[in-house]
């Protein structure tokens, strides 16, 4: 028996240590060896959600089952391979299509008899169900954090803790001119780096001129002189995610640019799923200018065909910010050639932070084979009807609808009053939860979703051969969060929320079988 390895790991910090990856490869290896058999290939995926089906190491390993490169797949723990009951069955039906077995060192169950595949779906639903529990007290705590006024996640450029007498931040030794001196932080709350906060204050300055796009500010940060007390210099750079990382600090590029620009955090406030609040952080910009440079980047963008000084027009490419790589997963940014030629480009390719070697790819092509994947849906009379029968059978809209109205607005309410100070937090959080359990119970939002989307369908055709290139980019945007290429053509794709109950009917019909080309 050819044997094959799944290893993953769901966080950046573990991925990195390696110390979880590597102990689930050697119990792995000492499995397989003691049934004597050869551990042919190791696919790994690294820092990735197991509730994700679009796994690079994952996406491989399907594709080398189907070629037959191995006869036993071998994970550390079922939890490893999958948190999601569906993507869990779709990928054992694949492996068992092609002939390769499944095998947990942990649970050390025949997968292969009735009662071992009874078990393997019930590990995977306690998985599942493990994942939605830890989502949940995430979201919460994360929440909790945004009313206490702190930040959520890695610190944002422009910021640090403030702790400089033992300074761990990616920018301070070699770099701040305040490390090794007293601590002007306490370590919870964030202060002003002295350096990047310079950076982050200039990007918004420059960009509210409607002199600089996002790549005309990276230049100038990358090249900008920066005076230190001592009458030395540095050049800005970015924060990267860390010591030890292999994304350690370095130029800035317009990507990060662009994101920078678009978070209000750096007026002084806190955001989590709409929600927010003052932060305990110093604001470095006031909400005026940001709201300036988020009308500059909207005048802008709807003018796509702007000349700047004479220069060639702005190009937009309507896939930008949704396609992405196969190989190594990063995203592909669209490219003008000299010769006019518009293509698409792994983004990591071109900064060579990967060794990976997907070739551009003509954005015409590309761009077609995604309108086709709308354009070659099957329709005919009765569609829309047949469609929204079998998704909401005996629905009635009207009654879902007065009820959801009625739940926002006595959600509203308590609100206000938490924020006023009449209620305490501990009644919010038990209402909060009361609310969003009712409303998970309606279907109006997604039926007037699934409304939507199918006239959208039905006006495509017109709407793709009239529109403009950005008209395009926002058509697109609707449908698809993501399109993966490999080679020159479509690997697979990941609809948007509300798209994805109908791609999906449309593609495999009411009763689950695949429909014709």
């Amino acid at each position: 028996m050819r044997a094959a390895a799944y290893i993953r790991v769901s966080t950046t910090g573990q991925a990195e240590e390696g110390h979880s990856l590597e102990a689930q490869l050697q119990d792995i290896r000492t499995y397989a060896e003691a049934r004597g058999w050869p551990l042919v290939q190791v696919y790994r995926d690294e820092g990735l959600s197991g509730s994700l089906s679009n796994r690079p190491g994952l996406s491989r390993l399907l594709r080398d089952a189907d070629a037959g490169l191995f006869d036993v797949v071998i994970v550390h723990k079922v939890d490893r391979f999958f948190r999601d009951l569906a993507g869990f069955l779709n990928a054992l039906r694949q492996l068992n299509d092609a002939g390769v077995a499944f095998l947990s060192v942990r649970e050390n169950i025949d997968f292969t008899s009735a009662w071992g595949k009874l078990a393997l779906v019930i590990l995977a639903t306690i998985a599942e169900i493990f994942l939605d529990i830890l989502k949940e007290e995430t979201q919460k705590g994360k929440r909790q954090r945004v009313r206490k006024g702190l930040w959520n996640g890695s610190v944002p450029t422009g910021y640090c803790q403030g702790l400089c007498a033992n300074c761990t931040d990616p920018n301070g030794p070699g770099y701040c001119p305040y490390v090794g001196r007293e601590n002007v932080g306490d370590g919870q709350n964030l202060v002003l780096h002295p350096i990047d906060s310079v950076a982050i204050a200039k990007m918004f300055e420059w960009y509210a001129t409607g002199e600089y796009s996002d790549a005309d500010i990276a230049d100038a940060l990358n090249h900008y002189e920066y005076e230190l007390p001592d009458g030395g210099t540095v050049t800005f750079r970015t924060r990267g995610r860390g010591h030890g990382s292999k994304y350690p600090p370095g130029p800035y590029g317009k990507d990060t640019v662009r994101s920078i620009l678009q978070r209000k955090f750096y007026t002084g406030v806190v955001t989590y799923k709409g929600e927010e609040m003052p932060g305990n952080h110093p604001p470095i910009i006031d909400l005026a200018l940001f709201e300036k440079v988020q009308a500059m980047r909207k005048l802008r963008g709807n003018n796509p065909r702007r000349r700047k000084n004479g220069s060639k027009p702005t190009r937009v490419f309507p896939l930008t910010g949704i396609l992405r790589c196969d190989e190594c997963g990063g995203r592909m940014r669209g490219q003008a050639g000299s010769n006019g030629a518009r293509y698409y480009a792994c983004v990591n390719r071109l900064q060579k932070k990967t060794a990976c070697t997907q070739p551009m790819v003509p954005a015409d092509d590309i761009e077609a084979q995604v309108a086709n994947l709308i354009l070659s849906m099957p329709q005919g009379e009765g569609w829309r009807e047949d469609v929204l029968a079998h998704a909401f059978p005996d629905e009635d809209l009207l009654a879902t609808e007065e009820r959801a109205a009625a739940l926002k607005a006595r959600y509203d309410r308590l609100v206000e009053l938490y924020v006023s100070g009449k209620i305490d937090r501990d009644q919010f959080d038990r209402e909060e939860t009361d609310y969003r359990r009712e409303m998970a119970l309606l279907t109006a939002g997604k039926k007037r979703d699934m409304l939507e989307m199918v006239q959208l369908v039905l006006d495509f055709p017109d709407l793709w051969d009239n529109a403009d290139d950005l008209q395009k980019k926002k058509l697109l945007q609707r449908f698809f969060a993501t399109v993966h290429v490999k080679g020159k053509k479509i690997e697979g794709v990941q609809p948007v929320k509300s798209f994805y109950a109908l791609f999906e009917y449309c593609c495999y019909g009411s009763d689950g079988a695949r429909l014709p080309p």
